[in-house]
């Protein structure tokens, strides 16, 4: 740590006593958006800015020459920032997790963009690497989400590891010749990366360092060469090869029959020139299963193809025909087909819109599952079973949705009209712009993965019709802060809430009888939960990472807790097991948890045999909040229980309502109160 001998304070800011070093900016300061460092600042210092939220601007003099370490760490609203042409030296994770920046100038005059510099930049859209720079330090760009284009200067000599790791809008990059090193993970995650050059200087290429979805352009028996035969990666080849295999290599031209007889009805032929497969012949396509290897599913056609064009003759599209062409952008589909069936586009990550003819009479399941930039689906006027309104795809009655484009960024709130009464399975899955939605009245049921990784939707309404939400219904739904289930339902899926890691409170209705496995794993900010009587298993991993998790009430109806069911709630400090569980699970409940139980139970023999903490229980009918005694406050919550009405906090479940049970008939009337009355006044 450095020494500072003479320090001056101005503002509650930092300084040396000459004012050359900015030392600290306090992070808890918020009276101020926007900051104009004084002139005369040479340097500032490590951490100097570090975790000052507050900030969306400021202003660097000419006169600073260095940036050290951490020195704007995690100022997630800070926008715009200059940096002087004076400037050197940027210290390794200078602008790390500056989540609001679009766009940073780098002077000439710097040499070297160190480790992590820009790491958890998700905002920058644009960069621009002055020829100056001749090494790229590892996870300088990493998470840089928004960068979609980035040249890398002729002079650079070493890209570290996993430098663009994630950089997920990067398209194409080109690797300079003086570059001799790849190392690992350089550019693992760009899932949006169609192409890259691997100039023959390059000698070492790490582990995971280029994504599979892009072709690899690759001069013959070069290291280049050598990786994407290894790595069974589709490739363009320059010159002979007379070393190396070429299993993999991508040809000019290639012809395949994909009739459903093999009778050579129907022939797709693939074209390099323009990375086009067109398809002609008379009948219906053949079908593909999932991770197909058959004709352009091969690894070296798969990500090479960017257009297809269906000639009138072709009646119907196969199952999964298209599925994982992450480079398609656009598709002909002509008047004539009349099905598209299962999965037929799955996967197709960079198509934007498709149009549906008037032919079409079936749009098999989840088509257009993982097309993720898909913002438009259009229908012919004339067609007679389906619709398209503003871009979303309905049946021509309107009753149901099918899909809601992925892609579509124009709305931020979205009413499901109200005709729909059912939402097709996946029909919003990766709709990352939509921040809410209304369920009409008529939906009765939610299905499998409808919701999935919609990841900025605070709020959606549930009618109470609703009587099952299915399998990762929300999964991953990270922004969603409360939801609510109406009573009714009696299942709630498995996954259905995995990773809603904002959700801070849900209410499960009286109505459910079970709750699937890792429902609720890694709702990390949700803080308590009541499970309802009725509930008869707590499933594998139910509410595994609930780390904020600090009370939970298991009914007296579960005879059985599976593995995992609490681990890694690290906030839970106690735990009751009631009487009637028979078994309990590997790692179930957290190690830090303290299990109250019975003596001679299945919770007594789980914490004797993983060596954890437990109290035995000893209590009688009357005290219903279990402290060992009888008295005034068991009576005052058996009167507000029967009161309780809508305050769902005064209703007693689990083992305290089976306390308050005072004649043990199974009913909890004044006939107990009057009994637990008397007791008291017997006791007094």
């Amino acid at each position: 740590m450095k020494i500072i001998n003479t320090i001056l304070v101005k503002n509650g800011i930092l300084f040396d006593k000459e004012k050359t070093e900015i030392i600290c900016y306090p992070a808890g300061k918020k009276d101020i958006k926007e900051y104009n460092i004084p002139e005369g600042v040479i340097s500032i210092e490590d951490y100097a800015f570090s975790g000052c939220s507050s900030l969306t601007s400021i202003e660097i003099p000419e006169t600073v020459i260095h940036i050290g370490f951490s020195a704007f760490y995690d100022c997630s609203s800070l926008a715009s920032t200059n940096i002087p042409e004076g400037v050197t030296s940027i210290t390794g994770t200078a602008f790390e997790e500056c989540s609001s920046l679009i766009s940073i100038n780098i002077p000439e005059g710097v040499t070297s963009i160190e480790d992590s510099t820009f790491s958890g930049c998700s905002s920058l859209e644009s960069i621009n690497i002055p020829e100056s720079v001749t090494s790229i330090g590892g996870s300088a760009f990493s998470g840089c989400s928004n960068l979609e284009s980035i040249n890398i200067p002729e002079g650079v000599t070493r890209i570290g590891w996993r430098a663009f790791y994630k950089c997920s809008s990067l398209e194409s990059i080109t690797i300079p010749e003086g570059v001799t090193s790849i190392e690992y993970g350089t550019f693992s995650g760009c899932s949006s990366l169609k192409s890259i050059v691997i100039p023959k200087e390059v000698t070492s290429i790490g582990d995971d360092a280029i994504p599979r979805i892009a072709v690899i352009y690759v001069q013959a028996d070069s290291e280049g060469h050598r990786y994407v035969e290894e790595n069974k990666i589709g490739y363009i080849l320059e010159g002979e090869a007379t070393n190396i295999d070429t299993t993999y290599r991508i040809q000019e031209e290639e012809t395949w029959d994909i009739s459903v007889s093999g009778d050579g009805n129907i022939i797709a032929k693939w074209t390099l020139e323009n990375r086009t497969l067109t398809i002609s012949g008379t009948g219906e396509m053949k079908d593909w299963s999932f991770n197909s290897k058959e004709d352009w599913h091969n690894t070296q056609y798969i990500n090479a193809i960017e257009k297809v064009m269906i000639n009138e003759g072709i009646t119907s599209i196969g199952d999964y025909a298209f599925s994982g062409c992450s480079n398609l952008e656009s598709i002909n589909i002509p008047e004539g087909v009349t099905s598209i069936e299962w999965y037929a586009f799955y996967g197709c990550s960079s198509l934007t819109s498709i149009d549906i003819r008037e032919s079409v009479i079936n749009i098999g399941l989840d088509t257009f599952y993982g097309c993720s930039s898909l913002e438009r689906i259009n229908v012919d006027e004339n067609n007679t079973d389906y619709i398209s309104e503003n871009g979303i795809l309905f049946n021509k009655e309107k009753t149901e949705i099918i899909c809601y484009p992925a892609g579509k960024k124009d709305t931020k709130e979205y009413i499901i009209p109200d005709s729909v009464t059912n939402i097709g399975r996946r029909a919003f899955y990766e709709c990352s712009s939509l921040e809410s939605i209304i369920i009409p009245d008529g939906v009765t049921s939610i299905g499998e993965s409808t919701f999935r990784e919609c990841s900025n939707l605070t709020s959606i309404t549930i009618p109470e019709g609703v009587t099952s939400i299915g399998w990762y219904a929300f999964d991953r739904c990270s922004s969603l802060t409360s939801i609510n289930i109406p009573e009714g339902i009696t299942s709630i899926g498995r996954y259905a809430f995995y990773e809603c890691s904002s959700l801070e409170s849900i209410v499960i209705p009286e109505s459910v009888t079970s709750i699937g496995s890792s429902a609720f794993s890694g709702c990390s900010s949700l803080e308590s939960i009541i499970i309802p009587e009725g509930v008869t298993s707590v499933e594998y991993s139910a509410f595994y990472g609930c780390s904020s998790l600090t009370n939970i009430t298991i009914p007296e109806s579960v005879v059985k807790i599976e593995d995992y069911a609490f681990s890694g709630c690290s906030n839970l400090k106690s735990i009751t097991i009631p009487d009637r569980v028979t078994s309990i699970g590997y790692h179930a409940i957290a190690e830090t948890t303290i299990i109250y139980t019975k003596s001679n139970t299945e919770g007594h023999r789980y914490a004797e045999e993983n060596q954890q903490g437990y109290i035995l229980l000893i209590y009688e009918q009357g005290d219903i909040n279990q402290n060992g005694k009888i008295d005034v406050t068991d009576l005052l919550m058996l009167k507000r229980h029967m009161v309780a009405g809508n305050r769902t906090e005064w209703i007693l479940t689990g083992q305290a309502l089976l306390l308050a049970d005072m004649n043990e008939n199974g009913t909890v009337d004044i006939t107990d109160m009057l009994m637990l009355k008397k007791v008291l006044v017997d006791e007094m």
